[in-house]
């Protein structure tokens, strides 16, 4: 087993308390000046093709632990609160539930086009979920 890079945060201490803990925080400061290429607060990248892998590869990997036995909030293995689009590159599989949010009701293809979506944008009629095309 290699690690490239560990970091860890812990609390050991039943009688320790504490505001809040991050594992690993990225900021990227953007208050002046020009970037004239790509921002990435944080990049995977993978390197080289020799390697044989036994198993499998995931570029971003989250663990199934058990959470906690008392969180007053939600939990979440991911929270993205972004309202910028996100673009995934591979298939997209889901094995609970898929909640899209709210959709706009058009009658056809042709009211929704008109209406702005574009080709793969989703839509309902009714009852019935629609993907533009």
């Amino acid at each position: 087993l290699m690690y490239g890079s560990v970091n860890k945060v812990m609390t050991d201490n039943e009688n320790s308390t504490m505001g809040a803990m991050i594992g690993v925080y990225s900021e990227a400061d953007l208050t002046a000046g020009a970037v004239t290429g790509n921002v990435h607060v944080i990049e995977a990248k993978l390197n080289g093709t020799g390697a044989t892998i036994g198993g499998d590869l995931s570029m971003l990997f989250i663990d199934d632990k058990p959470a906690p036995t008392s969180v007053e909030g939600v939990t979440r293995a991911i929270d993205s609160r972004s309202t910028f689009p996100s673009f995934l590159g591979g298939d997209l599989n889901v094995s609970g539930a898929l909640n899209v949010g709210i959709t706009q009701d058009y009658e056809n293809n042709l009211e929704a086009i008109g209406n702005g979506l574009v080709a793969g944008d989703v839509y309902r009629t009714k009852d019935i979920l629609k993907v533009v095309h």
